[in-house]
């Protein structure tokens, strides 16, 4: 059984995905019920391509200059 809130939105609005064999997804988030909140993974996915981060904007600033001296 589920309960009638999602776990990660606190949504209350679902449907059955046909793709997933009727599983109940939350309209909200899109997360299916009864499976587990996994936010670390997202959050450390997230943080290591973002562009806030240093590593990638010195990888994007490199690329743009090796594409300009490329086209020159």
């Amino acid at each position: 059984m589920y309960s009638r809130n999602c776990i990660r939105c606190n949504g209350t609005e679902f449907y059955a995905d046909r793709a997933l064999a009727g599983r109940l997804i939350c309209r909200k988030c899109g997360m299916a019920v009864g499976t587990r909140n996994n936010n670390s993974l997202s959050r450390n996915y997230s943080r290591s391509f973002s562009i806030s981060n240093p590593t990638t904007i010195i990888v994007l600033a490199l690329l743009v200059m090796i594409l300009v001296l490329y086209v020159n």
